[in-house]
């Protein structure tokens, strides 16, 4: 009876967030799909590119926040009712900025998930994986076993050492390389997150899929930019 209730206004919950989230998902297998022909370094490029895009859609607000905020600097001290406007007025631009925000990390969200998704099918069906070695790399190699360098390349290994034995990502990078749904767990900050774990182990990729609000989503995009 409540099946055939939840049928006559459009299904119950779990089906409507499904049918939502279906198309999101379409996207993901699309970008993964195209992203298994590109190199490791390819891979790892575009936490840059989506730094950048992310950065371009908030280029024109960010200049008015500046423009506004060096406006209101050169304001007489005692002019308290011209300041007061200017900064409610930059207050305003900064919400519409977090809504700005939210709207880049959403288009951003389906190819951040494949690019995840496509490192972990890498990390599950390699032992190793070989890029250009960064600085980050670099820093890594001093603290983390499963990181190596040698000359220009950087290689990880897919297990690591944790609680006084070895830890592998394949179980988990296999689960995660078949389960686009999971998307549904992951707000936009998720998009984020994600993308500057690639070619680590899949713990920090995990670690990244725990987190995600709105606020926390302003925060990581202001860390890219304080780089």
């Amino acid at each position: 009876m409540i099946g055939f209730i939840a049928k006559l206004f459009g299904g119950n919950k779990s089906e409507k967030d499904i049918k939502v989230i279906q198309p999101v998902v379409a996207r993901i297998n699309e970008y993964f799909n195209a992203y298994q022909s590109i190199s490791n370094d390819a891979l790892r490029g575009k936490t840059a590119e989506f730094k950048q895009r992310i950065r371009q859609h908030l280029s024109s607000i960010d200049q008015a926040i500046a423009t506004l905020k060096e406006d209101a600097e050169k304001l007489d001290a005692a002019d308290m009712t011209g300041r007061d406007t200017a900064y409610q007025e930059i207050d305003k631009l900064i919400k519409d900025r977090d809504d700005k925000i939210e709207e880049i990390l959403k288009e951003i969200l389906p190819e951040a998930f494949a690019v995840v998704k496509e490192t972990a099918r890498r990390f599950k069906e390699n032992t190793h994986m070989v890029a250009t070695a960064t600085e980050l790399d670099r820093e890594f190699s001093t603290r983390k076993d499963y990181v190596t360098i040698d000359g220009d390349k950087s290689t990880f290994k897919n297990t690591w050492t944790a609680g006084g034995g070895q830890r592998t990502a394949g179980a988990i990078a296999a689960l995660i390389s078949r389960c686009p749904l999971s998307v549904v767990c992951c707000p936009t900050r998720f998009t984020l997150a994600v993308s500057d774990a690639l070619l680590l182990p899949a713990r920090p990729a995990l670690s990244a899929l725990r987190v995600g609000d709105r606020a926390g989503a302003g925060a990581a995009v202001r860390a890219f930019h304080a780089e």
